[in-house]
């Protein structure tokens, strides 16, 4: 194949469908390919972007764009050595991912112990207050009781001639 014809990055058929697409949308387009599994990059340039789509094996690509490479590479278009080494920054590539999963993993739990636990000495202190609390108002409860025990014995006693 010559470098005058398109071809596909993935499988190299010069079957090839170019699309037009705006760049608001460009957004929403990586999203959906990110979780449909294609690959898909970014062109910066006008409103209208190009997108390419091989007809025969699917592949979706922004041409001129690092991604493109990447496909290239991967498939065996552009030599061995450019496939190992994109394979090696693709293992590099997940292994940062899979710290990046497990710090965050750590931090939940760690934010969730610490909810726990503050919510544990909460209720402690919560329980103990309470408790303070009842032993205050039974003393309170209890002096006023012995006050209107003692004025009411006062005044039956200056009642009594």
């Amino acid at each position: 194949m010559t470098d005058d014809v398109a071809n596909c990055p993935h499988c190299g058929s010069t079957s090839i469908q170019a699309v037009p697409i705006e760049k608001k949308k460009i957004g929403q387009a990586m999203i959906a390919e990110y979780f449909m599994g294609t690959a898909a990059g970014v062109a910066a340039g006008s409103a209208m972007v190009i997108q390419a789509i091989c007809l025969k094996c699917g592949t979706q690509w922004f041409p001129g764009t690092a991604q493109e490479q990447r496909i290239r590479a991967l498939s065996g278009q552009l030599g061995p050595a450019a496939q190992d080494q994109e394979r090696k920054k693709i293992d590099e590539e997940e292994r940062s991912k899979n710290r990046a999963s497990s710090q965050l993993a750590v931090t939940l739990f760690v934010l969730i112990a610490i909810v726990v636990i503050a919510s544990m000495i909460g209720g402690i202190w919560s329980s103990r207050k309470d408790a303070a609390t009842r032993a205050f108002i039974w003393r309170r409860d209890s002096a006023e009781a012995a006050h209107r025990q003692r004025t009411d014995s006062f005044l039956r006693a200056r009642a009594r001639p």
